[in-house]
């Protein structure tokens, strides 16, 4: 299902159950969670939601793309509740790491209702550097690979992009930092001799 098609299904289902409010409610942190808003997700939203997991998915990585769908509707009920749905609305009123903590939260919602069952959640990864990033890390359960979902990279209303651990963390802007910086410091002590 494509990020557009998602977005009008999500759409359409909020005009319909828009007086239904009997789905989970997710806790959310915003300005760097000293706000603690509670967004409701309803039934017919919740329901579309755990479609993405039905029939259960046959290996992690089909999960792992199933729970990244369901971060694209995760967002769609965020920008409903809000009535905002662009990038830099999402920004100014949620850091980077609120959106993260927002992600886990929502990702711990699907676990408690068994929808999520081949992976592990673990704590909010951050990647320091030229482009610091936060990103929600899952753990598979059979093999104990550690992934990071990043919607740093991603546009609004986009499933973030899965990459495992180790490869995240390698920040290709640091490593084309450094090595236009030793290329320019190389070129230098050259024309210096």
């Amino acid at each position: 299902m494509t990020c557009k098609t998602t977005r009008l299904l999500f759409t359409l289902l909020l005009l319909w159950s828009s007086s239904s409010l009997a789905g989970p409610a997710i806790i959310l942190c915003q300005h760097h969670c000293h706000d603690r808003p509670i967004l409701n997700i309803s039934d017919p939203v919740w329901h579309t939601i755990a479609a993405l997991f039905s029939p259960r998915p046959d290996n992690a990585s089909a999960e792992r793309r199933a729970i990244t769908h369901a971060l694209v509707l995760f967002d769609g009920a965020l920008a409903q509740a809000y009535e905002q749905d662009d990038d830099d609305w999402l920004e100014q009123n949620f850091s980077e790491k609120d959106q993260e903590r927002n992600a886990a939260s929502f990702i711990a919602q699907l676990m408690d209702d068994g929808l999520v069952q081949q992976h592990v959640l673990r704590r909010t990864e951050h990647r320091e550097g030229y482009s610091s990033a936060y990103a929600v890390a899952l753990q598979e359960r059979s093999s104990g690979d550690i992934y990071v979902l990043d919607s740093s990279v991603t546009d609004f209303g986009e499933p973030p992009q899965v990459q495992p651990l180790a490869q995240w963390r390698q920040d290709p802007k640091i490593r084309a930092w450094h090595n236009l910086l030793n290329r320019f410091t190389s070129e230098s002590s050259h024309e210096q001799q």
